[in-house]
């Protein structure tokens, strides 16, 4: 599951939005952290879970920007984002790592 780690961090890595929160917070340590708290999050989220609901995994960045971010996120990148997560875990589940290899 290491792989399906690095993966949740390269997609994260590559959100707009959660650039935007962290420009905003100029990069500071604090935000930082609250970054890595968000992978750590979603990475648990689905070890954890029994059954996995896009909608609960929504839920879970849309509260982390607004939170930890103070970002109201106006498009549908979380839905992208959560939408990338789910199929990714998928695949690792799978033994496939295509999605994971194209980030």
């Amino acid at each position: 599951m290491s792989l399906f780690a690095e993966g949740i961090y390269l997609i994260l890595s590559q959100w707009t939005g959660l650039h935007l929160a962290l420009k905003y917070r100029s990069y500071d340590e604090f935000s930082c952290q609250k970054a890595e708290q968000l992978r750590a999050d979603i990475f648990s989220w689905f070890i954890q879970s029994k059954e996995l609901y896009i909608e609960d995994l929504e839920d879970i960045l849309e509260d982390s920007m607004s939170v930890s971010f103070d970002t109201d996120v106006a498009d549908e990148s979380i839905g992208e984002v959560a939408l990338h997560l789910m199929i990714m875990h998928e695949e690792c589940l799978q033994g496939k790592c295509e999605s994971i290899e194209k980030l």
